[in-house]
């Protein structure tokens, strides 16, 4: 198993961590632990790949996504928008 080194980064830079991790990871595990240590509401925001401008699945591994060491990973709000 690899292990891959990554930025993670909320989508105002308030918070910051580098973090290593094994490549079978999925992106909603990933999710989950952001959520947890760094106190956010569950099922508001999504992951993307700066690099690459691509927004993440929860079922994919970071294997599976192809992000590679040093990639920097997002963490955006949903928004949703609609007229009344």
């Amino acid at each position: 198993m690899q292990s891959v080194s990554i930025f993670l980064s909320m989508y105002d830079r308030s918070r910051r961590a580098e973090v290593t991790l094994p490549s079978s990871v999925t992106v909603g595990e990933l999710m989950e632990q952001c959520q947890q240590r760094w106190s956010l509401p569950e099922d508001s925001f999504i992951l993307r790949d700066l690099g690459r401008n691509r927004v993440l699945l929860d079922h994919e591994t970071i294997e599976e996504a192809e992000i590679a060491n040093g990639a920097e990973l997002q963490i955006f709000p949903l928004v949703e928008g609609g007229a009344a």
